[in-house]
């Protein structure tokens, strides 16, 4: 819904189970689960332990959140740091890389999951400023992506002790059939793309990410290493603007928009149909394809064999969890869109999604 380019990516968060124009999930093993499961355990018990405490981040917001949340950005290049830790044993905890491709180069590339590096910044104008990170994720090592936060020296709340990034996965390979006909669930593996990520609630409890209260003048801010797999790019002091309501648009201009495909598709409409299975990265790898034989109408189904049809069911339940579909548009135009899921986990509730167009919530309605 809106004007768009020929290269679309369609980015969900959230949990449910979705099936035709959805997306797909995976684990990559057991031992990787539990990691990545101990690793979300540690993260909520630190959130938890301290919930009603004067530092959590609910007592944070209440006095802070009347203030003014200024439009001015504030970027630090990730290689301007003032201290940084010693190497461990002779081994060096960091690289600042120097050569390399543009987009790298001038990187910090955090090597050791220790150590702490710290910035000096200047506020122009007091007030609440979201935090946001540019960051290119690397494969291997843990699973998630884990920093402490700290503000002049101090965690401004419980949740900045342990703050988990974002990282994404991919099905290595196409889902294919084994002998027996039965289709077989593709290994996850890690996706290393660049991730610009504001730093959020991961339980849910807030939609919007967190904010700092800075006042006037010069201050700090250090970052930890709990379990740190990345090259750190920019860190990004600013707001984000509220999505507008939606408009829309003429009939005139739907009239004017031509078909999205040439010829029907598998079921027999001229629409661009997406598996939700075959999604193209996901936030986790627990984001696994999954299967269900409730309906002959889930695609593509079978009476006997095993069939993945569908993304979630169990796995797709906890907050901020997203997966991102890619297709392509013929001629910019206004369409609709829609997608086939079924909600049976929680009954009596909805699952609410946030939707991104190529990365951005077009309308408040998407939010």
């Amino acid at each position: 819904m809106g004007k768009k380019r020929k290269i679309t990516a369609v980015f969900l968060t959230a949990a449910m189970l979705l099936t035709a124009q959805s997306m797909p999930a995976y684990a990559q093993n057991d031992s990787q689960n539990v990691n990545e499961e101990e690793s979300e355990v540690s993260t909520i018990r630190n959130i938890m332990n301290t919930g009603n405490r004067d530092n959590a981040y609910s007592a944070y917001y209440e006095k802070h959140r009347n203030e003014v949340f200024p439009k001015k950005e504030i970027v630090i290049a990730a290689k301007d740091f003032i201290s940084a830790p010693e190497p461990e044993n002779g081994s060096p905890i960091y690289e600042v890389i120097s050569s390399g491709n543009e987009e790298e180069n001038g990187c910090l590339d955090w090597i050791s999951n220790s150590g702490e590096f710290t910035y000096e910044f200047e506020v122009a104008e007091a007030g609440n400023y979201c935090l946001e990170l540019y960051y290119l994720t690397k494969s291997g090592g843990s699973p998630t992506v884990d920093v402490g936060i700290k503000i002049d020296g101090d965690y401004p709340f419980t949740a900045c002790k342990d703050i988990t990034l974002d990282r994404y996965w991919m099905n290595d390979g196409k889902i294919e059939p084994d002998k027996k006909g039965n289709d077989t669930k593709p290994t996850q593996i890690q996706k290393d793309i660049w991730v610009t990520y504001p730093i959020k609630d991961k339980e849910g409890l807030f939609n919007d990410p967190y904010f700092f209260n800075l006042s006037a003048g010069k201050h700090t801010v250090s970052f930890e290493g709990i379990r740190t797999n990345i090259k750190l790019k920019t860190i990004t002091f600013r707001n984000y603007d509220e999505p507008a309501a939606y408009v829309a648009p003429s009939s005139d201009l739907i009239k004017a928009t031509e078909a999205l495909s040439e010829g029907k598709n598998a079921i027999d409409t001229t629409t661009i149909l997406i598996q939700a299975e075959n999604a193209d990265l996901k936030s986790a790898s627990t984001l696994y394809p999954t299967y269900d034989r409730t309906s002959c109408y889930t695609s593509p189904s079978d009476p006997t064999k095993q069939k993945y049809n569908t993304i979630g069911s169990g796995t797709w339940n906890k907050a901020t969890q997203a997966i991102t579909w890619k297709f392509n548009v013929r001629k910019d135009g206004y369409y609709t869109f829609s997608f086939k899921a079924r909600q049976n986990t929680m009954r009596g509730f909805f699952s609410n999604r946030r939707i991104y167009i190529d990365g951005e919530v077009l309308n408040k309605e998407m939010e």
